[in-house]
């Protein structure tokens, strides 16, 4: 089953690839921008991986 995932997400990952090339920077950046902000808030962050992150931040003291 995982490589059936990992390679769904290759595919995925070489056609956005080849679209963004194809169009050139501009567009593809401005496409891409509005498709990852579709997309965002609809894959979820674990409490796992937040905490991960910010055990991950140096902690510095304020001035």
């Amino acid at each position: 089953m995982k490589l059936i995932k990992y390679f769904l997400e290759f595919l995925i990952v070489i056609f956005f690839f080849t679209i963004s090339k194809i169009l050139g920077l501009k567009v593809s950046s401005y496409l891409f921008s509005r498709i990852f902000k579709k997309i965002g808030p609809h894959i979820r962050s674990s409490k796992k991986n937040r905490k991960k992150y910010i055990d991950s931040l140096p902690k510095t003291k304020s001035r």
